[in-house]
């Protein structure tokens, strides 16, 4: 069970990523660049965090970094808002894939609860900015 978490937790992310090339192939092209926007600043913006905020990890051994805010989960949120504004129901599957990807972080031992709270929050704040400034 351990090692099925461990997998989930790491690999999971590049599964929720894969669904923007089937935005870019079904005419769905705009929104493929926006869920794109939005994990990639959250993504930089979630290294610049930890750059000048360090906070350690529950095991500090294994990664050096710090651990807030949990840059998959920031990433993955934002991904899945920004479909979840356009599409839905694809939107909801994607937040709770993303849930999971969070929750399967702190399972594993790599980040803390508030690690993943404060990398969704940001993710949906991210995911949020650029969809009101692409309406515009």
């Amino acid at each position: 069970m351990n090692n099925l978490i461990i997998f989930f937790a790491d690999y999971a992310i590049f599964g929720l990523f894969t669904v923007l090339p089937y935005l870019w192939f079904t005419r769905h092209k705009n929104l493929a660049l926006m869920a794109s926007a939005s994990a990639l600043l959250t993504w930089l913006i979630g290294a610049f965090i930890k750059d000048f905020f360090y906070f350690p990890r529950p095991w500090p051994m294994r990664l050096m970094d710090g651990s807030f805010p949990s840059n998959h989960t920031a990433a993955a949120f934002a991904l899945s808002l920004s479909v979840f504004f356009h599409r839905r129901s694809l939107g909801l599957f994607l937040l709770a894939l993303s849930l999971a990807i969070g929750v399967s972080r702190v399972a594993e031992g790599v980040h803390y609860p508030i690690d993943i709270l404060g990398g969704a929050f940001l993710g949906l704040c991210v995911a949020w900015i650029i969809d009101k400034y692409h309406s515009r």
